[in-house]
């Protein structure tokens, strides 16, 4: 007879790696949330939404599981996204304090393995095809990464800054959290009538390149003392797997 524990995973395994769709719901970015569904004594099963990945879903159309071992945590694919694996992650957490041992890659697409960075950093060992070696160092898994990142854009959302406890007004001196009393609107002012009547932009490339060169001539040790460093945002950029 096997195990009760490793019925539970290969359950899983199955129903994690079969699953066509989630059942279909519509809810705004701020409101879609990872959570974990108990189906065992032991497992747990996370469902993602129906459809393509977008920003209004965040790439959340996956699902995901976990088993409770008396060993540690085994997660049977990681999400589509980092900040999607964190969440996972995190859910994990709240469910057990037992370390995270291995992810179990059912396959290499993308809304199943661009959560993996959070749970590898956790200490997991990454268990795959061969395939999906060959698939990550071809080259095509940074490419598919890069397309996720430009159609999924809210990747650093209000919510990803404050997990990452960074501070507004200093540590993004143009960040200002909706709940920042009289100024919590700043970040969401509908520029659509001013283009509507002819404003035009520069390309944010423009815009960036032009304010790097007027800071450099200019003496910035008083103005910028208190702004996120240099070593502090790769760090942050990292944590939320981003390069």
């Amino acid at each position: 007879m096997i195990p009760a524990p490793f019925r539970a995973l290969a359950l899983l395994v199955v129903a994690v790696a079969l699953a066509g769709s989630a059942v279909a719901q519509t809810r705004p970015a701020a409101d879609v949330a990872v959570t974990a569904q108990q189906v065992s004594p032991r497992g747990w099963y996370i469902q993602g939404e129906a459809g393509m990945a977008s920003a209004a879903n965040r790439g959340h159309t996956s699902n995901a599981g976990f088993v409770v071992t008396d060993d540690g945590v085994v997660v049977i694919d990681a999400l589509g996204t980092p900040p999607l694996g964190a969440a996972l992650l995190k859910e994990i957490r709240r469910i057990t304090d037992k370390p995270v041992r291995r992810v179990i890659v059912t396959h290499y697409h993308a809304d199943h393995v661009y959560g993996l960075p959070a749970l590898k950093a956790a200490g997991a060992e990454i268990w795959a095809h061969r395939e999906a070696q060959r698939y990550f160092s071809s080259g095509q898994a940074d490419e598919r990464l890069q397309q996720r990142r430009r159609d999924l854009f809210p990747w650093v959302d209000e919510k990803t800054l404050v997990d990452f406890h960074v501070e507004p007004w200093t540590g993004l001196p143009l960040w200002i959290p909706s709940t920042e009393g009289d100024a919590g609107g700043f970040m969401s002012v509908n520029c659509d009538k001013a283009r509507a009547a002819g404003l035009a932009t520069r390309p944010l490339v423009e815009t960036v390149r032009d304010t790097a060169a007027w800071l450099a001539a200019r003496d910035n040790a008083c103005a910028w003392r208190n702004v996120q460093s240099g070593a502090r945002e790769r760090l942050l950029l990292s944590a939320i797997g981003a390069r």
